[in-house]
């Protein structure tokens, strides 16, 4: 992986491996790039590796930042990370790269998630209510007499068979 870029400060990110599992940050403004599927071992407030990272976070302060600014991707090259919500409950904002999966958060954002206190049984539960919310209904009416009728054949087709026959 080549020197990854804070997408805030356009300086390079440092490397820090949290129980084994290797993430980026900047101490400037207390961000973290996850590379993909690298947040979901930090995500639950219950585990380790997630509450240690927390805590060496909150010794940084948060520094105002415009949340709006589109963020380009600390891995890929030319590459926007999309803003969008953590969970379904839409109280946390972070940031995705579309191409990599990579995640990043900004300072404080990590304690967000942890402050929302779900677990993956939750999660995955609220996940699940909110699909079927949106499911498109089946809607069936009352059966119609037509409703079995095969098309009817036309009395030319039948004696062009009858002939056929012979």
């Amino acid at each position: 992986m080549h020197d990854l870029i804070c997408p805030r400060t356009q300086q390079p990110l440092s490397p820090l491996k949290v129980g084994g599992i290797l993430i980026f940050f900047n101490e400037q403004v207390g961000g973290v790039f996850f590379p993909q599927n690298a947040l979901k071992d930090f995500q639950y407030h219950t585990e380790k590796r997630g509450n240690a990272l927390a805590k060496h976070l909150q010794n940084i302060p948060v520094k105002t930042i415009d949340l709006k600014a589109r963020l380009d991707c600390p891995s890929c090259s030319n590459v926007v990370m999309m803003r969008r919500f953590f969970s379904l409950l839409h109280e946390v904002e972070i940031d995705e790269c579309p191409s990599c999966g990579g995640i990043w958060l900004d300072g404080g954002e990590l304690s967000q998630i942890h402050a929302l206190k779900l677990s993956r049984a939750e999660r995955e539960m609220l996940t699940q209510a909110k699909m079927n919310e949106f499911r498109i209904p089946v809607i069936k009416g009352v059966p119609h007499k037509h409703d079995t009728w095969s098309e009817r054949r036309s009395i030319l087709l039948d004696v062009f068979e009858f002939i056929s026959r012979l």
